[in-house]
């Protein structure tokens, strides 16, 4: 059998593999990929029709027509190849650089079909019935080196795809066909390279470089199932409008989506959507709400990509938010009433003192005062916090709530205080945590709860550790209480007692700067002066 025999079975061969790949191919799901695959086969059986017409012709004519078939196919083979390997990749390519490029490959055709008028690819041809391949012979053109640097530059720049694919998603899978598909451009840079070369004088190995690619392209077809993960998707998403579906490849690019897919990755963007689990997650745009969840397909440990599949909750998710937000403010009101019923004990303290429930009003403005006067000087900044100063004047008038347990006879006595007075009248600071604990644990916030105790408790700490319940010194005393230490003694000083006129308010002032260091903490004095005007 002749090497012309051989070569021509090879490729008759290839013609029927093209044909069987490019019905598989046209049976697919419709997407850019595939579109570019119909392409790129029905221009490698050109490119074989016209080579084979070449190789028959029967004169110059006929050759030269050939020829001009071929190339009806070259160069839209390499153009094709990388759009293939884009789509695949989900790699961007802008539909002006894309057209331009059909522009350019559309070129080379129409250059060696009008050769015989200009010479500038083909600078010579001449008919010779007795060479074994072709009979065609040429000389190279003025242009036919653009074709080499062309077709050149388009191999490096699909083995640059494929490197750049195989990195964006380096999974075992995604490898096998990163290494296949750099297979097949391989082949054709050897067939192109020994036709360069005239390794086999007269023949065009190009075609065998074509054919070695082929034969990788039915692989991934047939073998890895490139197609099937968007048969896969398609088959179990549900096809409603309102449900999103985006399709990922093995190499993690974008296969397919509809449209209110496509809007999820314009809004929210892909990197977002591919890290979102099988477990799912809530995503908001434009007014609505859509559960987002990740399905994976495999089948016999082969990976074949995933679906992102998103659908509108927006009715269950605004009902859910309503029924949240109904709790929350019946939760806000019974914390309100609360608030009320213990806020109407502090005043019954007061009425039975013969006060007018102005003491809690003051002492709390006092407190709100100096809490914010301590934090614009630049004090506990890691205390003193916006809710922090907001809390601590929500739970000043609590501070005497334990005197609610004192009797008359001592919380109103006019005259001095017995030691046994005394020690009673001492004892409203624990009575005051056992109420506010016993009252409101359990259906106040924590941190309310525990401010409100530590003031109750402590507020009649002294800062030289001679106060009471517990003889706490200094910084050991928590922070609100000694503000409200401060703020408690301030109103006493100038408020009508039953033991004592009022005092003017440069007595009250000047009775604290002396106090300062003792019973006061020095900073919470230099705060309460710096907002004295304010009073």
């Amino acid at each position: 059998m002749s090497t012309q025999s051989i070569i021509m079975g090879i490729q008759i061969i290839a013609l029927v593999v093209l044909f069987i790949n490019l019905l598989f191919v046209v049976r697919q799901e419709a997407s850019s990929m595939q579109n570019y695959l119909i392409i790129l086969l029905i221009s490698t059986i050109l490119m074989f029709v016209g080579y084979i017409m070449e190789i028959r012709a029967n004169s110059l004519e006929c050759a030269e027509l050939g020829a001009a078939a071929a190339y009806l196919g070259k160069p839209f083979i390499m153009l094709y190849s990388a759009m293939f390997i884009c789509a695949f990749y989900g790699f961007k390519v802008s539909s002006f650089v894309f057209h331009l490029l059909n522009v350019f490959c559309t070129s080379f055709y129409i250059l060696v079909y009008t050769n015989s008028k200009h010479h500038l690819y083909y600078g010579t041809t001449a008919y010779d019935g007795s060479r074994p391949f072709s009979p065609l012979i040429t000389t190279q053109g003025s242009l036919y080196f653009t074709y080499i640097v062309t077709a050149v530059l388009f191999f490096v720049a699909c083995l640059i795809l494929i490197i750049r694919g195989y990195l964006k998603n380096k999974t075992k899978e995604n490898l096998k066909i990163s290494l296949l598909m750099s297979l097949m451009v391989v082949c054709g840079i050897l067939g192109y390279a020994t036709y360069l070369g005239n390794v086999i004088k007269g023949y065009d190995t190009t075609i065998l470089g074509v054919f070695g690619s082929v034969i990788c392209l039915s692989v991934m077809f047939f073998k890895y199932r490139i197609f099937d993960v968007l048969s896969f998707a398609k088959n179990e998403a549900l096809m409603d409008s309102s449900v999103g579906l985006v399709v990922l490849n093995q190499s993690d690019s974008v296969l397919y989506s509809n449209y209110v897919g496509s809007l999820l990755m314009k809004k929210v963007g892909l990197e977002i959507l591919k890290k979102i689990d099988e477990k799912g997650e809530n995503i908001f745009f434009d007014g609505r709400v859509y559960s987002v969840k990740t399905k994976l397909f495999h089948m016999k440990n082969q990976y074949y990509g995933k679906s992102i599949e998103a659908s509108d909750i927006t009715i269950s998710f605004n009902y859910q938010q309503q029924l949240e937000h109904d709790v929350e403010e019946r939760t806000q009101q019974i914390e309100n009433i609360q608030r009320e019923i213990i806020g109407s004990l502090a005043s019954i303290v007061e009425a039975r003192s013969f006060e007018t429930g102005e003491h809690i009003v003051r002492t709390r403005e006092y407190v709100e005062l100096t809490a914010k006067a301590l934090k614009k000087r630049g004090l506990y900044a890691n205390i003193l916090t916006d809710s922090y100063i907001t809390l601590l004047s929500e739970v000043a008038p609590l501070h005497d709530i334990g005197k609610i347990t004192t009797p008359d006879s001592v919380l109103n006595k006019p005259g001095k205080l017995t030691a046994e007075e005394y020690e009673i009248i001492k004892n409203h600071t624990k009575e005051g945590a056992i109420v506010i604990e016993k009252t409101m644990r359990g259906v106040e916030r924590h941190e309310y709860v525990e401010m409100a105790i530590e003031i109750a408790l402590y507020h009649h700490e002294w800062y030289d550790g001679s106060g009471y319940p517990a003889g706490l010194k200094g910084k050991d005393i928590p922070l609100a209480a000694r503000i409200m230490a401060l703020a408690d003694s301030y109103d006493a000083l100038i408020s009508k007692r039953v033991y004592k006129p009022p005092f003017t308010k440069e007595q009250a002032i000047n009775i604290i700067k002396e106090e300062s260091g003792t019973h006061f903490d020095p900073d919470v004095v230099e705060a309460f002066l710096s907002a004295a005007s304010e009073l």
